[in-house]
């Protein structure tokens, strides 16, 4: 299934607009439907004689894409012989698998993620389907949608495991509530889904489910809660809660969450409860899950588990790297290069691809400006993309002296009502359809911009040589124009103002827009000018220089690009023993 990013031309400065997942602009129907209870079809199950998991069988289970292609996936009741606070690599790629299915969606409905995602726990045994109301009608800024369903198993200290998965992508105008950050506590559009996922439709199918509800009471539930990106955060904090209601009576929370945005704050951990349960694979290389930012005080509950270059779940130990809180994996810089070849492999395999285009894992390129020329050129830097990332996203807050100059009050005051207004004017199709929108959320027009810019700031550009040149050896590579010179601009506030002014202005110079904004944004296009300048102008008070902005900016398409669940399951397949031996 081809994934769709909508890249904004701003997007390399505009952090409260860069928490999200993948996202569909295709004009959709709308299916309205009340909340669902289903029994599950009789269907012969699948057994993997080849497998076993603590001595139960192992099930091999599908599901078809958009495109018909077939997913394998495999699930054991012998998972839930394993304490929840054991990290399991054939959970974590079922889990990737269900949040893959979760985003289906076939001949513009929208149901059909819930049918996808049904489908598919259907051939692994689970049935008696919930389905929220949310998941068969048009997205809203405020929404979120899950399928709850439920199986009986056997030979465990469980009686019932209960599937809880959060619809991962296609959520239109939803994605507004991934800025929603608020001025305190958990962020706001996170915490507001998960309360919707837990208090109604969680309630709603207990409600209609007194065995499982009295099983809680015995502690003899075990809930398998997963998701990604958007999905994978509501996941994580829904997590949280189930093991702050349930955890006491002993049942279990098993919790998979896939690329998902740091949506928890420290005060809400409760100390008489242990939340090593809720396993998060984090892809270092992906900007989704550095925001909401560790600066503001955001964390992710549980432990997190580090793909692109690492053994998952081996060499455990709670002195390890940090990425936001202590996990149990370290980056393996020394293999990414090798494992990234297996990954791509992987992809060609399950996508039945022999070019991966989009697909395939993304590097970043280094890039400066080149002042002298009024052109970008890359540089011979030999970084990984997340060193680029988690500079940059730190280096957002952070002045030269590394005090906060980009704080949650300031992004709550100053950019959350600008980002989640215009963001949710782009999913709802007020700005969508705009003929030419492609022209401004396109980076490289901008590019133009951004250098033409630059050039009426001579006055702030320096010449730096490298080594120890003296004054006239300095003059004689300057008169002949050699490369060892380099013209670099003194990032200063009028010039960060500048350029706010000059991107901003830009952006929005198409009759067709200004008529949308006019129609649309609540202070009309001049406001919006304004507003979006100030997002620019505040996003670029940090630490990061010219050159960090551009290489950010340039390479932000193919950061996106890690952002995707096909490309996960094949980093969690490379290793899944029960896919890759």
């Amino acid at each position: 299934m081809k994934k769709k990013f909508i890249k904004l031309g701003i997007a390399f400065i505009a952090l409260g607009a860069i928490a999200a997942g993948s996202i569909s602009m295709a004009n959709l129907n709308v299916h309205a439907a009340e909340a669902t209870q289903e029994v599950a079809k009789e269907i012969k199950l699948e057994y993997d004689d080849t497998k076993e998991c603590n001595g139960s069988k192992v099930i091999k289970g599908s599901y078809l894409s958009d495109d018909n292609k077939k997913f394998d996936m495999y699930y054991s009741d012998g998972f839930f012989k394993e304490s929840p606070l054991t990290y399991q690599p054939h959970m974590a790629t079922l889990a990737a698998e269900l949040a893959n299915a979760s985003t289906t969606q076939t001949a513009n409905n929208y149901a059909d993620g819930a049918k996808h995602v049904r489908e598919a726990l259907e051939t692994i045994g689970f049935g008696n389907f919930y389905v929220s109301d949310s998941y068969n009608k048009e997205p809203t800024a405020n929404s979120i949608a899950c399928i709850i369903g439920d199986k009986k198993i056997e030979d465990a200290k469980y009686n019932y495991a209960v599937d809880i998965t959060v619809r991962s992508a296609n959520y239109d105008s939803e994605w507004a509530s991934n800025v929603k950050l608020g001025k305190s506590g958990e962020a706001l559009g996170f915490k507001e889904a998960a309360d919707q996922v837990v208090n109604k439709y969680l309630g709603d199918y207990l409600a209609k489910n007194p065995n499982i509800k009295e099983g809680l009471e015995k502690g003899k539930v075990a809930f398998f809660v997963n998701g990604y990106s958007r999905g994978g955060a509501t996941a994580n904090l829904t997590a949280k809660r189930l093991i702050d209601s349930y955890q006491e009576s002993g049942n279990g929370v098993y919790a998979y969450c896939i690329e998902a945005p740091q949506g928890g704050v420290k005060s809400e951990i409760k100390a008489e409860r242990d939340y090593r349960g809720i396993h998060n694979v984090v892809n270092p290389n992906d900007l989704v899950c550095y925001v909401a930012p560790t600066r503001m005080g955001f964390i992710r509950y549980g432990v997190d588990h580090f793909i692109s270059g690492t053994k998952v779940g081996e060499g455990a130990s709670d002195k390890s790297d940090y990425f936001n809180v202590p996990t149990d994996n370290r980056f393996d810089y020394q293999n990414y290069k090798a494992n990234k070849a297996k990954v791509s492999e992987e992809l060609k395999k399950m996508l039945n691809k022999t070019d991966l285009g989009d697909d395939a894992p993304y590097d970043v390129i280094f890039r400066r400006v080149d002042l002298r020329n009024m052109k970008l050129v890359d540089t011979a830097k030999d970084q990984l993309p997340q060193y680029m990332i988690s500079r940059f996203i730190d280096n957002l807050q952070l002045n030269n002296n590394y005090q906060v100059v980009l704080s949650r009050e300031d992004y709550a005051n100053k950019i959350e009502k600008t980002a989640s207004t215009i963001m949710e004017m782009f999913y709802n199709g007020k700005l969508k359809k705009i003929a030419n929108l492609r022209n401004i959320t396109n980076l490289m027009p901008l590019k133009n911009v951004f250098l033409s810019a630059l050039g009426t700031l001579v006055a702030n550009v320096k010449v730096a040589c490298p080594g120890n040149v003296n004054i006239f050896e300095m003059a004689w590579k300057f008169v002949t124009g050699s490369e060892d010179l380099i013209y670099y601009l003194d990032f200063t506030e009028g010039v960060r103002n500048t350029l706010a002014a000059n991107l901003a202005y830009t952006a929005i110079q198409q009759p067709e827009l200004v008529k949308a904004l006019n129609e649309n944004y609540p202070t009309k296009a001049m406001g919006a000018i304004k507003d979006v300048t100030t997002v620019i102008r505040e996003a670029l008070k940090g630490r990061n220089n010219l050159d960090d902005v551009v290489s950010f900016g340039t390479n932000i398409k193919g950061i996106f690009q890690n952002h995707s669940t096909q490309q996960n399951i094949a980093w969690l397949r490379i290793e899944d023993t029960w896919f890759n031996k």
